[in-house]
């Protein structure tokens, strides 16, 4: 995933800019009649546009106009949409982000389990990129799990002992196998 730069700052910034003088222009149009106090200006009108589209909405300056009262429900669901689809875009990348660092813990354990077993060295590997990816020791875990499940199901098991037979292109299927440990 890629990094923003300054440039979607300021294009952020300036859509908000945007958005804040049109409110207030629109709110002076419809109100500076009824209550020229309140919204005598459009500077004036910043407050409430600023209020509205930032969802606090004091309450201390509403429309009273049916005009202004229908503007107002628009600006505000609006306000509303400019706090979502900001945070919705970033839980998705922070949900990409997990996913790739968690894919890239998942390829350590594959890598270490190549031999079929996970040695002291490769548990110190594996808890330092743990530890350089951000994860839990509970996440890693269930990584470990899941890798570990997938890999002893490619592998066939003797049926009397439990101990692991090498695999072959055949279909899978347990002979009768007698190992000598008694």
């Amino acid at each position: 995933m890629h990094q923003l730069g300054p440039g979607a700052f300021f294009a952020g910034f300036f859509i908000l800019m945007a958005m804040l003088i049109f409110a207030a222009s629109g709110a002076w149009l419809a109100e500076h009649e009824a209550q020229p106090e309140a919204f005598g200006s459009i500077p004036a009108a910043m407050w409430w546009a600023m209020a509205t589209l930032t969802t606090v909405g004091y309450g201390n300056v509403t429309p009273v106009t049916v005009a202004g009262k229908v503007f107002g429900a628009a600006i505000t669901v609006i306000g509303i949409g400019m706090a979502a689809l900001p945070a919705g875009i970033i839980a998705s990348g922070l949900n990409d982000q997990l996913h790739r660092r968690r894919a890239s813990l998942e390829r350590e354990f594959r890598k270490a389990l190549e031999d079929g077993d996970i040695c002291e060295a490769d548990e110190k590997e594996i808890d330092a990129v743990r530890k350089q990816l951000g994860l839990s020791r509970r996440a890693a875990d269930h990584i470990r799990n899941r890798v570990h499940a997938g890999t002893m199901s490619q592998v066939d098991h003797c049926p009397t002992c439990g101990q692991p037979t090498k695999q072959s292109d055949k279909p899978r299927t347990f002979t009768s196998v007698r190992h000598a440990s008694v």
